[in-house]
């Protein structure tokens, strides 16, 4: 059914293409490879960047402004332009029972769609992938491109084999593990949780099994607005995590520039505010 699984945020979105040109394709089978991608790499000339979406409202608004404000057009359209498509891997321990391996997904990517996308080369476990300079894949014309790649995406999303996240939400998350502040066993403050990307992917190194000598950590879910809290529960639930990972979210109600000091008087390892 059209739009089951889907956020709140992402039926909106949904709805708003609608009024817009749309995008046909189906998804396919997963574990077989489409032929219909390949067209992708000639999208753009093989130029690297995603093409500029002329009818993004942003260039809508600014194409009657453009004559004044010359010096701002790269800015503008590199706002416009679709982020490409990004995703990570979950590790197996943070998986319902019911997910594929992160191996045999990592091994699926590698034969049958290494043309699309591949792992960024700054992340040393190798789960996050991005679309390739040559593919110009993004979320946008990610079905008519690849149907069967976006079926791999939608299933492993709903099984808890993998997160579709953007790159700019995954980056505070893999910065605070590089220096050491987020570990297993680590508590985490999150002040603005709502969409929960970030949120589920510290509770996955947090509260992983692997700590040593120290139980498994905790993330505090905190967000100002009751609604967006209520859409964090949601997102957690559909993302099928382990229960032994979600039991370890509290989440609170609370104006991050008065969010009160733990009871514990324990401090945190890491805060995340944005």
């Amino acid at each position: 059914k059209r739009g089951k699984g889907m956020s709140r945020a992402a039926k909106r979105r949904a709805k708003k293409r609608k009024r817009g040109t749309s995008i046909s394709g189906t998804s396919a089978g997963i574990e077989s490879r489409d032929q219909s991608h390949q067209c992708c790499q000639n999208d753009t000339a093989n130029t690297g960047t995603l093409p500029v979406d002329s009818s993004h409202p942003l260039i809508q608004a600014f194409s009657a402004q453009s004559k004044r404000y010359p010096h701002l057009a790269p800015y503008i359209h590199a706002l416009s332009r679709p982020l490409p498509l990004t995703f990570r891997l979950r590790n197996d321990d943070a998986c319902a029972a019911s997910c594929v391996s992160r191996g045999r997904v990592a091994k699926l990517l590698a034969t049958d769609y290494s043309d699309l996308v591949g792992p960024v080369p700054y992340d040393p476990t190798q789960a996050i992938y991005q679309s390739t300079s040559a593919s110009n894949l993004s979320k946008a014309n990610l079905s008519r491109l690849s149907p069967s790649l976006k079926g791999l995406l939608v299933s492993g999303s709903s099984d808890s084999t993998l997160a579709r996240q953007e790159l700019g939400s995954m980056l505070p998350v893999l910065s605070l593990s590089a220096v050491g502040a987020l570990v297993p066993g680590a508590k985490v403050l999150d002040l603005c949780a709502s969409p929960g990307s970030k949120t589920m992917q510290a509770l996955e190194i947090a509260a992983s099994a692997k700590a040593v000598s120290r139980k498994r950590g905790r993330v505090v879910a905190n967000d100002v607005h009751t609604s967006r809290l209520d859409s964090l529960r949601d997102a957690v639930v559909r993302s099928g995590l382990d229960g032994a990972f979600t039991s370890r979210i509290t989440y609170t109600n609370f104006d991050a520039s008065v969010f009160p000091s733990p009871n514990s008087g324990k401090l945190f390892d890491a805060i995340i505010a944005d």
